[in-house]
């Protein structure tokens, strides 16, 4: 059976979990306010996602979907892993 201790887990971060994003705000440029956090997530164009180690965030993703002509689109940042 494979180690698991050091396994990254990878998750959506989900509208209403305002906290998660709280607890990961050191891997952000700024530090996010809950209400801008709370906007981001309430928007369905937006996916933000956090790899875990630990149950800690050590590095996220996120995801922005627009319409460019008739096709939809998404752009994606990111912040490497502790």
């Amino acid at each position: 059976m494979k180690d698991q201790s050091n396994a990254i887990e990878v998750r959506q971060v989900a509208p209403n979990d305002i906290a998660a994003v709280e607890r990961a705000s050191a891997l952000f440029n700024r530090a996010p306010t809950a209400e801008g956090a709370r906007r981001f997530l309430d928007d369905g164009k937006n996916v933000l996602l956090f790899a875990c180690l630990d149950g800690e965030p050590v590095g996220f993703a996120r995801a922005v979907y627009s319409t460019v002509s008739t096709r939809r689109v998404a752009s994606y940042s990111s912040t490497r892993l502790a």
